[in-house]
């Protein structure tokens, strides 16, 4: 995290469907720059977005929903992909914090946004234990069905 307004600034997600019920995710004063946050969903939303606010300021990522005068329909934030993690799962995503007449250079605060590693569904898990269950019955088989050597 980046900015310099980091007292008072917030980072967070909101629904689509209720975008003014507001999920923050640090800043106000209880984060400083480089804190790391995890956030883990265990059954992610569909439709989200994130805002920023600043002050009485929200911005939203989706600019439709930005305010007539925090510049409505002008973007505010700005994605990239880091191409130097394992399988491009990692994501920037730059800030402007300055309403009409901004400077709009997304660097007021910048997120690290890590998509992680896919997590295999339920079928797949049971895919996988049939798997194995069937190798052991197979190995013990072979092993059970050599004749044994005896020695006299």
């Amino acid at each position: 995290m980046v900015a310099g307004n980091v007292g008072s600034d917030t980072f967070g997600y909101y629904l689509e469907s209720s975008p003014g019920t507001l999920h923050q995710l640090f800043g106000g004063g209880t984060a400083e720059v480089g804190t790391t946050v995890t956030v883990t969903f265990t059954a992610p939303p569909s439709n989200y977005g994130f805002y920023f606010q600043n002050g009485n300021t929200i911005f939203y990522s989706d600019a439709t929903l930005n305010s007539p005068s925090n510049d409505p329909g002008v973007q505010h934030f700005a994605l990239f992909q880091g191409a130097s993690t394992p399988n491009n799962t990692a994501f920037w995503i730059g800030v402007e914090d300055e309403g009409v007449g901004g400077d709009y250079d997304y660097n007021d605060m910048i997120i690290r946004f890590d998509a992680g590693a896919a997590t295999p569904e339920p079928v797949a898990w049971a895919l996988m234990a049939t798997v194995a269950i069937v190798l052991g019955i197979v190995i013990y088989r072979r092993r059970s069905s050599k004749p044994s050597a005896n020695v006299a």
